[in-house]
C-alpha cells in the first residue's frame, strides 16, 4: 500500500484499487475507485481536532498595538498641521488633561464605529484576522461596542481573564457579552 498525502487529501492505493479521504467537519468521507463504486461514505461522525476559534491573547495585543500607531500616526500628523499637542510635547502641557480625553473619546469612537461595521473589527483586528461578536457569533450593535471600547481602559488587570476563560473574553467582553473570534472565510 502507498500512501500519499495533500493538504486535505490522503489517497491509499492498494495493488487493484485506489481510495481517497477528504476530512470534513462531520468525520472524514470516502472515495474509491478501479471497480468500487464512487459514492460517498462516512467512516466516522467523529470531528478532527480544531483549533479554538477565539482570538489568542497574543493576537489580541497586536492587533491594540496596530491601533495605537494608526492612532498616533494620525495624531502626529495633526499635531504638525495645526500646531496642537496631542502627542508631540504633549506631556506637561498646561490643557493636557483635554488633550487625554480627546484621545480616549476618539479611540472609542474610532473602535466603537468599526466593530459595529460590517467588517466587525478595527483595523488592528482586520490585519491579525480577528472580530468581535456578540456570544452568538453576531453583529454588536454601536451602543454595545462604545461601552466595550470605554471599559477597556478602566484598569491594567482587564486582560487577565482571557488567559483563563474559555472564550478568551477579557472583563470587558463579559460585561458587555461580547467574544472575539477568528475571523472565518
Amino acid at each position: 500500500m502507498i500512501v500519499y498525502r495533500y493538504p486535505e487529501l490522503i489517497q491509499y492505493t492498494f495493488p487493484s484499487r485506489a481510495v481517497w479521504l477528504f476530512p470534513s467537519h462531520t468525520g472524514v468521507i470516502l472515495f474509491g475507485s478501479q471497480g468500487m463504486s464512487m459514492e460517498l461514505i462516512h467512516l466516522t461522525q467523529v470531528p478532527f481536532k480544531s483549533q479554538s476559534l477565539y482570538a489568542s491573547l497574543w493576537d489580541r495585543g497586536l492587533a491594540k498595538m496596530i491601533d495605537f500607531a494608526l492612532l498616533g500616526i494620525c495624531l502626529v500628523s495633526f499635531d504638525l498641521a495645526f500646531g496642537t499637542s496631542f502627542v508631540i510635547g504633549g506631556v506637561g502641557h498646561a490643557s493636557q488633561g483635554r488633550y487625554d480625553v480627546f484621545v480616549f473619546l476618539l479611540f472609542c469612537l474610532y473602535s466603537a464605529l468599526l466593530e459595529s461595521s460590517r467588517h466587525q473589527a478595527t483595523l488592528g483586528k482586520r490585519v491579525m484576522g480577528i472580530v468581535v461578536t456578540d456570544l452568538d457569533g453576531n453583529r454588536i450593535s454601536f451602543g454595545r461596542a462604545l461601552a466595550r471600547s470605554a471599559m477597556q481602559w478602566l484598569s491594567l488587570i482587564d486582560y487577565i481573564p482571557a488567559v483563563f476563560s474559555n472564550r478568551k473574553q477579557a472583563l470587558h467582553d463579559y460585561a458587555v457579552d461580547t467574544q472575539v473570534v477568528l475571523r472565518t472565510l
